[in-house]
Parts: C-alpha cells; sequence; structure tokens
C-alpha cells in the first residue's frame, strides 16, 4: 500500500521562481517512486510570476489551497477591486525588510491557521502517514510540526533556504531571532529527518541543532531534470557573443559591481561591441538602474522572467553564463541555477564567494576560473577574454555530472524517508 504524504509548499504553482522548482519536482519523484502525494499550499496571491503550464506539470493525487492574510494575499485581494493595478509589485530589499520587521517568524504567518484548519478537515477524510514542509516560508515549518503533533505523524522538514543561520537578515526586528531560533531548534530536534540543498549548510544546521543526532541530516542538491535538457533549443540566433544571466538578484546579491566592471571598460574605450549581455529575470529597480545607467543601455538588455523550459532553451543557447554569489552570503548558497549551468556544457563565469561550497563543485568538475562578485578588476579582465575568444571556463571531459539529476538527488531523499517510515502492510 502507497505511503500517503501530506505535502506542504507555500510556493506551488502556478507561482513560479525560484522557491517553486524544487517542491514541484519533489513531490514529482516521490509519486514516480510509490507514495500518494497530497500537496497543502496557499490560496492566490499577487506574485511577480505566474506560470500555468508548471500547474500541468504537477504530479501531485490533489492539491489543497488554504486562505491567508500575508501581505501578497491581502495584495491579491486588494487588486480585485482595482483593475487598473495589473503588474505585480516588486519590492526593494530595503522595504521588504520593514514589511518583515512587523510580523513575527516571517510575513507569512498569516497563512498558519487557515492552513492548519484545511489540514484537520483533510485528516477526517485521509489518513497520512507523513507530513512533509519546505521552507521558506518558515511558518511551514512550524504548520507541519502543529499538523504532526495534533494528528501523531512524523514529519519532514526541508531547507531551500537557511531560517535564523540565514545571511541575508531579512528584518530589523530583533524579537523576530529569538523567537524563531526558539522554534527552529524546539522543530528540528522532533522531526523525524531533515534535508537542505547542500553539504555546507548540512553542516551548519548539525553544528547548532542537531549536534546529538547528525544522521538526521541529509543533503539534496536542487540539481538538473534530465527531461528537460532533452527538449532544448540549442540554436543560436545571434551573431554576437551572448552572455546570460537568469535567476533575481537579493539583499546580498548584486549587479553593481559587474556593472562597474562594463562601465569602466567602455570608459577606457575597450570596444566590446561583440558582446551582448542579457539578464532574465523579475529586477527592483536598482538591478535595473544598475543596468541600464548610460553607455549600459546599448549593451544590455533585461527581460521578465520567462517559463522554465524556456529558461532551459535560454541557457543552452547562450555563450557565457554568469553566476552571481556574494562574499557576504553563507558559505553554503547554491543558486537554483548552478546545476542547470553546468548540465548545459556552457562555459560559467562564475562571480562568487571564493572559499564557498559552489566553487568546490565548480572546481571538481573542471572549472578553473572564478572571482568574488567584488572583484571589478577580475570580472573586467574575464570579459577582455570572452571578448577575445581566451576564455575557457569548461568541465572537464571525464566530469560526473550525472549525479545532479534531480532524479538521483530525490531518490537518495526517499530512500532515507523509507528507511525511517514504519512499512504498510
Amino acid at each position: 500500500m502507497s505511503k500517503r504524504v501530506l505535502f506542504i509548499a507555500y510556493y506551488y504553482p502556478p507561482l513560479a521562481g525560484s522557491g517553486v522548482y524544487r517542491p514541484l519536482k519533489l513531490v514529482e519523484y516521490m509519486r514516480e517512486f510509490g507514495y500518494y502525494v497530497d500537496v497543502l499550499t496557499v490560496d492566490e496571491l499577487d506574485y511577480h510570476t505566474n506560470d500555468s503550464a508548471l500547474l500541468q506539470q504537477s504530479q501531485a493525487n490533489n492539491i489543497y489551497r488554504a486562505n491567508s492574510y500575508d501581505p501578497l494575499a491581502i495584495m491579491k485581494k486588494i487588486r480585485k477591486k482595482n483593475v487598473q493595478l495589473s503588474e505585480p509589485i516588486v519590492f526593494s530589499e530595503r522595504k521588504k525588510r520593514i514589511i518583515n520587521s512587523f510580523f513575527p517568524i516571517d510575513n507569512k504567518i498569516g497563512w498558519l491557521y487557515p492552513a492548519l484548519k484545511k489540514a484537520n478537515e483533510l485528516f477526517k477524510i485521509h489518513t497520512y502517514d507523513l507530513c512533509f514542509a519546505t521552507i521558506g516560508p518558515f511558518t511551514s515549518a512550524l504548520l507541519a510540526s502543529k499538523i504532526a503533533q495534533k494528528h501523531k505523524i512524523p514529519y519532514v522538514i526541508d531547507y531551500r533556504d537557511h531560517w535564523t543561520l540565514n545571511t541575508y537578515k531579512f528584518d530589523y526586528n530583533p524579537l523576530n531571532k529569538v523567537m524563531s531560533k526558539y522554534l527552529e531548534t524546539k522543530i528540528l530536534k522532533k522531526s523525524m529527518l531533515v534535508s537542505c540543498i547542500g553539504k555546507e549548510m548540512r553542516t551548519e544546521l548539525v553544528f547548532e541543532f542537531l549536534q546529538n543526532t547528525p544522521d538526521k541530516v541529509i543533503v539534496c542538491y536542487n540539481g538538473y531534470d534530465e527531461k528537460e535538457f532533452k527538449i532544448a533549443n540549442y540554436m543560436k540566433v545571434d551573431n554576437k557573443i551572448i552572455i546570460r544571466y537568469m535567476g533575481t538578484f537579493n539583499a546580498n546579491r548584486t549587479v553593481k559591481y559587474f556593472a562597474k566592471a562594463l562601465q569602466e571598460l567602455i570608459k577606457e574605450n575597450y570596444d566590446i561591441s561583440s558582446l551582448q549581455f542579457e539578464f532574465y529575470g523579475n529586477f527592483d529597480s536598482q538591478t535595473v538602474i544598475s543596468l541600464q545607467t548610460g553607455s549600459l543601455q546599448k549593451y544590455v538588455q533585461i527581460y521578465s522572467q520567462i517559463p522554465h523550459v524556456d529558461s532551459i532553451s535560454k541557457i543552452c543557447s547562450a555563450d557565457v553564463l554568469l553566476l552571481f554569489i556574494s562574499s557576504e552570503d553563507g558559505k553554503g548558497v547554491l543558486t537554483g541555477k548552478l546545476f542547470e549551468y553546468i548540465r548545459s556544457g556552457k562555459m560559467i563565469l562564475p562571480m562568487i564567494r571564493q572559499d564557498g561550497e559552489a566553487k568546490d563543485i565548480l572546481n571538481n568538475l573542471g572549472y578553473h576560473k572564478s572571482c568574488s562578485m567584488e572583484d571589478i578588476q577580475s570580472i573586467k579582465k574575464y570579459i577582455k577574454e570572452i571578448n577575445e575568444a581566451r576564455f575557457d571556463n569548461l568541465p572537464k571531459n571525464n566530469a560526473n555530472i550525472a549525479i545532479f539529476t534531480r532524479e538521483s538527488q530525490c531518490l537518495q531523499l526517499i530512500n532515507e524517508i523509507d528507511l525511517r517510515l514504519p512499512n504498510k502492510v
């Protein structure tokens, strides 16, 4: 008999973006390996990116939605009454921190009790063997622990981002940090299993919370989906050297140093007319200003975030891919595109933390060139190498990238769950 999972994911299709794809694929592979999976997610939101095609890809047996009273949900209700407001709002990082300061745990706490009520209704008609929550938002972890305690089932916490160990410092309220640290410690100690996106994050979680039970924490990299690359379009349609970035920027990760490097090259009369820089994503005003100031407009193009399948094609048809990780970020920060970049076989310009896990992964695969995100002089040097066909940052021929498929990573997680869950008769 299939084991039945209540899968908690605030970010789930038709929402799109970096927080959506991991839960979507986890559900897919849980189903593929024999689990019955019901997803509990949020109702309609005023979110910056939506993709109905992702919803069609969902393999969940059922998707249940709970109302919320968080800023995104409230904004959706307001905008329904004002048809003139059609574009989604992308808040600056400073505004996000101010908004978050007014909420305990995080600004999704308004989803907690509606979602808990919905879960209790589901338990009246279903019997679940496990509650699985992917975070952030961190409210989801609190929800999973409350569901598990009430209905006496085990739960798993899956980290896409750190909670209290997060280097972004999302709000200005010190009481949130104290309360969250207490809850994170309590929730993790009572969990059946903890999964996370990298080895460095695992080390930090064990040291901070689970020194007595280190085997409880396992790594499940985001990875790449081989099926998507088999249908991707690799055709290049421009004679220029195409340098692309797919993703977002945040409080620490910024494009300003890269933009400064380009500006200096132009001021030095270095000819970059053969280069075309393209940025795909939902960017705040400061990012747009950095990339479109003065002479940069001639060389830099900014596009809205595109559907994931199109994103893979853009990755595969680029000449060089840009990777940004701030030196202020934790050592374990791994952007969602890293493994898709690797699978594409394209050259990568990694502007990343020089003692971080992302650099270790790239070095082990044979990528021998990188610099810190803030190192303007090295960025200029690498742009010149690209322009002069001297940049050769590619994986070695015998690099084993297959270990980073989503299927293999998810299977490791599922096997660990199987070992801990009692068999069903």
